[in-house]
Order: structure tokens, then sequence, then C-alpha cells
């Protein structure tokens, strides 16, 4: 049975934020003369994603080093 924590609102806007790098990286890297900008969509997003996951551990300390799952406004240990 899985355990869902809650997160605020803040660190799921982190996330959505993340998500949304993510895909305009994926559109800037098909077109022509788009690496940079993919570039930098890919290292800001990982850096949103990080640092989201960051303060789900500082939050939940019992989480840190733990492979972790989120979705609306909740997160869970997918592997110990």
């Amino acid at each position: 049975m899985k355990k869902y924590y809650d997160v605020p609102q803040e660190i799921t806007d982190m996330f959505f934020d993340s998500n949304g790098l993510e895909k305009l990286r994926n559109v800037y890297a098909k077109l022509p003369f788009g690496f940079r900008k993919a570039r930098r969509c890919a290292i800001d997003g990982q850096r949103l994603f990080d640092g989201a996951f960051q303060k789900v551990c500082e939050l939940y300390p019992e989480l840190r080093g733990k492979t972790l799952a989120h979705g609306a406004g909740k997160v869970w240990v997918v592997k110990e």
C-alpha cells in the first residue's frame, strides 16, 4: 500500500514548471538553431526538478535516498 505525502502548492508549482520546461525543450530541439534554447530549458528544468525534490526531503526527511514519484500535489515512494 502506497503512503502519500502532501506537498505545498509552491513545490507542486515547481514540478509543473519543470514539466513545462521539458516540453519546451522538446519543441526547441526540433527547430533549426534551437539548440541553445533547448539546452537552457533542459538545465533550468532539471534544476527546478532537483530543487523540488530537495524541498520534499527537507519537509519529509525520512524520504531522503528513496526513489520518489509525484503527481496531483502528492509525493509517494516508488522504491525503498
